[in-house]
């Protein structure tokens, strides 16, 4: 290659990385084959890291080979071959062109000067290479894709038009993918009318769909939960995957997945019958069952074969990678650990993720929440979206509730704190949140004062230029329980900080202040504490709907604990560090036309109001879904919100609304309340004089009184009255 990395953008970014090999042309079997070589003499192979060298160093030897190639690793970029795709002036044929316009990514002519490499971030769904021939009018065409365990020669003949930089194409591959290299469809599966139309759409508008079709109630039902009518839940099982079936044009992996987040859902899903599952022959049947499928072109006038049905259910509130649960006139459901849906790792942070999830114990889901809330912080105020005159960057607070230490909280910050150093040195880190004096001071402003003599204004504290801060507390309930202290600021501060950056202390001499602030917060706390310490409304919505709370839990256990090899990390790193690089010319972020429709369509959802402490805590969720798809959308280095930003943003939430279910439930906030409610739960049936005694009598009969009407208000507990001879004795029992 004779052209200088830093020429173009692509090469500088894949020069950060130890992955490259040298290569000769050698005929072996009567056929030419690029061999790699690691240097004079010495032989590469793409599954020996050993193998490998740096760019300078692939470079300084380069002129005794036929050039040099970079290697693929499966952790960041995907590579596409399209060979035989020129003419013999060098002009790209169009079945070619229009192979390449989609990807729009860098992409160079390949020694022979016959094809093209096309350079991407993504990976390959399975990490399989693709190949297919056949391309082109005259068929000599062939097109070829990788991830791992290959390489590709490199040299920096750019192809004019294509960008100068590598960009993250991952839901470009993924059609590409589903149009050229489709799956061999299963015995007997046959496409009805309409079916490749018909999974491109959303799940969510498909199960809006579903709902308002003639049988739309049965469905609900089912998709609650509620299998009563059917002989048993195995048979309420089969009937939600004929329909199912019928709406997703019979495609078993849409079925499974929409299956595992309706209320039906249970372990024995999972359990083996012989040599399938439960789940994959409850599909089976399904689909052998109904045989045609959703139609979209007449959509209004179609709907699945009658299923048997039952009783009227409430409504579902469903989203775009959401989890729908019963949603109860009043109250709100209780729902089992939460699931994340595939769509939140899209882009880097689902590289990051799939990356060292292998390699820990943590929760892949707190790894992820580690890495956005870290990447948020590093990327700064300038990218934004606006909500008339507010600003919304991509600035996070995140707290990971799990059991103390055997949770693994801590492990999900390992790597990406790595990450993040390596990319940005200058990122401040802190811990040990305690008044918001104490914070502002992390990001002041410079302070002046006029000299007593000549009145000149001084320089008294330069400040802090770079107003970017990530603060970690492991001990997060520490913090809540600072901020019940008479006089402490913190929680007023907090939310100040999350809205607009602008903070200050109310003080008349020397008062503190920060403009421009960008404080990230990442917290760990327990279950028992969190409930504790947050079970006070008003603290709720004085800072809790702020944060996004997750649910999380050890994922597996890695007895030597060796971690992530170094090496595996630096194709993260210099991907994050191309991000970074990217941010200058960003600012204000809006919706492509495709996400703005998709937003429009689930913004009442996210609007609709909750009981409670969950409503208080759920109380942001537009403002949280905003910030969280202008995260991933910069995080791709994309111009504009694209609908796979929005899409990982609503999954990202839908676990953290889940979280807040299953850690709340339809508790209210209301101390005594609760407490009730939570002995009513345990045994069934409390007598008034019980109910006193829950509280050794430390509680008045007027607080006891105003608690029950609560519980009953909110329709989760009835007074009963039993008959003893002579006065009549007052029960409760839950709802």
């Amino acid at each position: 290659m004779n052209r200088a990395p830093e020429a173009i953008a692509a090469l500088a970014e894949l020069s950060l990385l130890p992955h490259w090999v040298l290569w000769r042309s050698e005929t072996r079997d009567g056929k030419v084959t690029k061999v790699p070589y690691a240097g004079p003499g010495r032989k590469a192979a793409v599954d020996n890291p050993r193998s490998w060298t740096t760019y300078d160093r692939a470079q300084a030897t380069a002129a005794d080979f036929d050039g040099v190639g970079f290697v693929f690793t499966g952790t960041a970029y995907c590579g596409i071959d399209v060979d035989y795709c020129t003419d013999d002036a060098g002009t790209v044929e169009a079945w070619a062109r229009a192979i390449v316009q989609p990807f729009n990514s860098y992409t160079e002519r390949t020694p022979s000067g016959r094809g093209l490499h096309i350079w991407i971030r993504g990976q390959l769904p399975d990490g399989h290479g693709r190949k297919r021939g056949g391309w082109g009018p005259a068929g000599a065409g062939a097109v070829e894709l990788y991830s791992t365990g290959r390489y590709f020669t490199v040299t920096g003949h750019h192809l004019p038009g294509t960008p100068s930089t590598i960009e993250t194409r991952q839901r470009e591959l993924d059609g590409f993918l589903a149009e050229s290299f489709p799956p061999r469809p299963a015995p007997g599966a046959g496409a009805g009318n309409g079916q490749a139309e018909q999974l491109m759409l959303t799940d969510r508008a498909l199960l809006s769909k579903a709902r308002a079709a003639t049988n739309g109630p049965a469905f609900e039902r089912l998709w609650a939960g509620d299998w009563t009518g059917y002989a048993s839940q195995s048979e309420g099982d089969a009937a939600l995957c004929a329909h199912l079936a019928w709406w997703t044009g019979r495609d078993p992996e849409r079925m499974d997945r929409l299956f595992r987040v309706s209320g039906l859902m249970r372990d024995k899903w999972d359990e083996r019958r012989g040599a399938e599952t439960y789940g994959a022959t409850t599909i089976a049947r399904a689909r052998d069952l109904v045989t045609t499928g959703y139609d979209p072109a007449h959509a209004e006038a179609s709907s699945p074969a009658p299923l048997p049905s039952a009783a009227p259910c409430p409504a579902l509130p469903t989203g775009p990678a959401r989890v729908a649960e019963a949603d109860a006139p009043q109250g709100n459901a209780v729902v089992t650990w939460p699931t994340l849906n595939p769509a939140a790792l899209y882009g880097l942070p689902g590289q990051i993720v799939r990356t060292i999830a292998p390699h820990s114990e943590a929760d892949p889901v707190a790894i992820l929440l580690h890495v956005l809330v870290s990447l948020g912080a590093l990327i700064g105020p300038g990218p934004h979206a606006r909500v008339e005159h507010d600003a919304h960057p991509a600035r996070l607070n995140v707290v990971c509730v799990g059991k103390t230490g055997k949770g693994r909280k801590g492990l999900s910050w390992s790597t990406p704190r790595a990450l993040v150093r390596a990319v940005d040195p200058k990122l401040a880190i802190a811990s040990g949140l305690s008044t918001g004096e104490g914070l502002i001071y992390h990001v002041r402003d410079p302070h002046e004062q006029a000299d007593a003599e000549t009145g000149e204004r001084v320089v008294q504290d330069p400040g802090v230029a770079d107003k970017r801060l990530l603060i970690m507390e492991t001990e997060f309930a520490t913090v809540l329980g600072r901020m019940t202290r008479d006089g402490n600021t913190l929680s007023a501060i907090l939310r100040d900080a999350w809205d607009h950056g602008a903070l200050r202390t109310l003080v008349k001499n020397a008062p503190l202040t920060a403009t421009g602030a960008h404080v990230a917060i990442m917290g760990h706390i327990t279950h028992e504490e969190l409930l504790r310490l947050l079970t006070d409304v008003s603290m709720a919505n004085g800072f809790g709907n702020r944060f996004l709370w997750a649910c999380v839990k050890r994922s597996q256990f890695l007895p030597d604990g060796a971690g992530l090899a170094d090496a595996a990390l630096e194709p993260l790193i210099a991907a994050a560090s191309a991000v970074q690089a990217s941010l200058g010319a960003v600012g204000r972020l809006t919706r492509d036309a495709e996400a703005a429709a998709i937003w429009h369509d689930g913004y009442a959802e996210l609007s609709r109001e909750r009981d409670g402490l969950v409503g208080a805590l759920l109380g942001r969720a537009e403002a949280q879904v905003l910030r969280l798809s202008v995260l991933y959308a910069v995080l791709d280095r994309a111009p504009s919100i694209r609908p796979a930003h929005l899409e990982a943003a609503l999954a990202v939430w839908a676990y953290c609304e889940q979280s807040v279910l299953h850690l709340f439930g339809p508790r209210l906030g209301h101390p005594v309340a609760d407490a009730i409610w939570d002995a009513l739960r345990r045994s069934g049936r409390l007598t008034r004089t019980q109910i006193r005694d829950l509280f050794t009598r430390h509680k008045g009969a007027d607080q006891i009184e105003a608690a029950l009407g609560t519980l009953a208000q909110a329709n989760l507990a009835r007074r009963t009255w039993r008959e003893t001879g002579g006065r009549p004795e007052e029960s409760w029992e839950p709802v």
